[in-house]
């Protein structure tokens, strides 16, 4: 291996840490809150709020991945071709809060299913890759949920704590 592709790999491990999961996640959440704050739509209009939801469902993942990382869970390994690569937990908000013991009411269930769904396809495409994805619909009852959520994931224990509010 060279020494370009051991630093790279160095990089790329460093950037797996706890506190860069929970920096990202603050980041995502601080974008999704402006979006939320300048929207002018009507509740009827709800596929203006796609990428806005789009990006909670990733702040809520990459807080769910940071708890992973502080737990000492590595999911980083070395391909055959010695580059360091993430082979974590895919993008599917409920496995993960399953994964990370993370306990949820039926009502966050389906906000975490329409999460995923908005991080898959709603704020991207016009469709999912196949249509039983199309199941999981708002509720108006989500915006307060999906802060409750991510207070709580906050108050995880992350070993570094970036600008938590």
């Amino acid at each position: 291996m060279s020494s370009n592709q051991e630093l790279e790999n160095a990089i790329f491990e460093i950037n797996a840490e706890p506190s860069k999961w929970l920096e990202v996640a603050l980041t995502l959440e601080d974008s999704a809150k402006i979006l939320k704050e300048n929207n002018d739509c009507e509740p009827q209009e709800i596929e203006y709020r796609f990428h806005e939801y789009m990006l909670w469902g990733f702040c809520i993942e990459n807080l769910f991945k940071g708890i992973l990382a502080s737990k000492g869970i590595k999911e980083i390994i070395k391909s055959k071709k010695g580059t360091a690569e993430y082979s974590g937990p895919n993008h599917n908000l409920l496995n993960l809060a399953k994964e990370v013991g993370f306990n949820i009411s039926i009502q966050e269930e389906l906000l975490l299913k329409f999460l995923t769904n908005a991080t898959l396809y709603l704020g991207r495409y016009p469709i999912p890759k196949n249509s039983s994805k199309l199941s999981a619909f708002w509720q108006d009852t989500y915006d307060k949920s999906i802060e409750g959520i991510i207070d709580r994931l906050k108050n995880q224990q992350f070993p570094i704590r970036a600008r938590m509010p």
